[in-house]
């Protein structure tokens, strides 16, 4: 079995404070078969991380089901494979808490 070679990878939030609404870079998506985004956080925030994908990196559709950042440090990954969009970031809506977010990006052919 041959192994994909990694053809991009990038932090998109650095340091994100949770104590408000936060949302990353966007990720260029558009010439690659699939991309993660991995999210780690500190703290106790409590609140909403959610996929968002698009075609123009203007307009931002919901992908898939908020995963709840709820009251501890914690991680999450979201993944998607053969996507058809040319943008991904991540977008976190604070409820309440504090904390800090980090967010990897990677991308394969």
């Amino acid at each position: 079995m041959v192994a994909r070679k990694i053809h991009t990878q990038q932090q998109i939030v650095t340091a994100g404070d949770m104590s408000a609404n936060v949302v990353s870079s966007a990720f260029n998506i558009l010439a690659y078969r699939s991309f993660s985004l991995h999210a780690e956080w500190a703290g106790s925030p409590a609140g909403n991380l959610q996929l968002q994908v698009s075609n123009d990196g203007s307009n931002w559709f919901d992908q898939g089901s908020p995963v709840a950042a709820g009251g501890a440090a914690g991680e999450e990954m979201f993944s998607e494979q053969f996507s058809p969009w040319a943008y991904a970031r991540l977008d976190y809506d604070s409820t309440s808490g504090t904390g800090t977010l980090n967010v990897y990006a990677i991308a394969k052919e």
